[in-house]
């Protein structure tokens, strides 16, 4: 019987590693959606409530210029009467690994307490900020805070903790798509072996797995088990090549 080898000296395998991608899920202030906000006082006559302007959008000076913002006039409530808030939602709700950052300030004569504080559906107090700065000193430059959710979340709640009025200059809540790989081409130079052929092998065929070289990649073969000095192949009738088993990437060539 006739049989046919392949024989390999080197086999370059280069894997194409994806940079980590995010999605913004809240963008202020390029965007409003996703943010609704909610001022609602008890009514002065019957049951109910009145709408107010104590939770809106406004201006504020940041080094003399007038900044869009989410002003906060109030403290947070979330009371079935009386409610001061931004509530923040997404199609699917927020993820644990969910990334906040949030800019903000306050513009008084006078040092204030003006933080914002994060709520999940259940009234948990997730976050609070620490103090923003009082940007009525003109040199001033709001700094972000960041903080990352360590639990899902349906819904966040966000409002003023604090007494004075507080303002968002920038929110974002970013989530990671894909995994934190190198960036770029890497190649893998496959060797007899390096996939695991040994002098001492005869000239039977072994399956050899869990083999990796220079990427994230993760290979197995079926190969000669005894040729050291180059990668011995069936190729016919037979099981006998090298897969990518965990590629850590995309596959892009093998030359």
């Amino acid at each position: 019987m006739k049989k046919l080898f392949t024989f390999l000296t080197l086999a370059l395998f280069s894997i194409v590693v994806n940079a980590q991608e995010t999605t913004k899920l809240i963008d202020y202030p390029t965007t409003k959606d996703g943010i609704t906000l909610v001022s609602l006082k008890p009514a002065t006559e019957g049951e109910g409530t009145t709408e107010t302007t104590d939770v809106s959008y406004s201006t504020v000076k940041v080094k003399n210029v007038s900044t869009d913002c989410i002003k906060f006039g109030k403290s947070i409530k979330m009371d079935d009467n009386e409610k001061y808030y931004a509530e923040l939602s997404v199609e699917g709700g927020f993820k644990s690994g969910d990334v906040i950052s949030i800019t903000g300030c306050y513009n008084n004569a006078s040092e204030k307490n003006a933080a914002i504080a994060f709520y999940d559906q259940n009234k948990t107090n997730l976050w609070t900020t620490n103090n923003f700065l009082n940007t009525n000193d003109t040199s001033v430059e709001p700094t972000a805070q960041t903080f990352t959710l360590t639990a899902d979340a349906e819904k966040l709640f966000i409002g003023r903790s604090g007494n004075t009025g507080t303002c968002i200059l920038e929110l974002t809540i970013t989530r990671a798509e894909t995994p934190t790989p190198p960036v770029g081409t890497v190649t893998d130079v496959l060797t007899s072996v390096g996939l695991g052929a040994t002098a001492t092998g005869g000239n039977s065929y072994a399956d050899f797995t869990g083999k990796t070289f220079t990427s994230n990649a993760v290979y197995a073969a079926n190969m000669s088990a005894g040729n050291v000095d180059a990668i011995q192949l069936r190729s016919n009738n037979s099981n006998s090549g090298i897969v990518s088993t965990t590629s850590g990437g995309k596959l892009k060539k093998v030359s």
